[in-house]
């Protein structure tokens, strides 16, 4: 997944390529993939959820 425009702490604006569960790329303007889905932020921030917090069921892992 590529998110444009996230306001990132220590970094200002910037381009995020997620990988399963990781950050893999930050950069400006990076190229989309050929069938990566995309969001665009327009500046709002990204922050990560504190381990502490707890996710609603809809977005927790199962367990395998």
């Amino acid at each position: 997944m590529l998110i444009r425009n996230a306001r990132v702490e220590g970094y200002g604006l910037v381009d995020l390529r997620l990988m399963p569960g990781a950050v893999q790329e930050i950069g400006v303007s990076l190229q989309k993939g050929l069938y990566e889905s995309e969001l665009d932020l327009a500046g709002d921030v990204l922050a990560p959820c504190p381990l502490d917090m707890l996710l609603p069921k809809r977005f927790r892992r199962r367990a395998g």
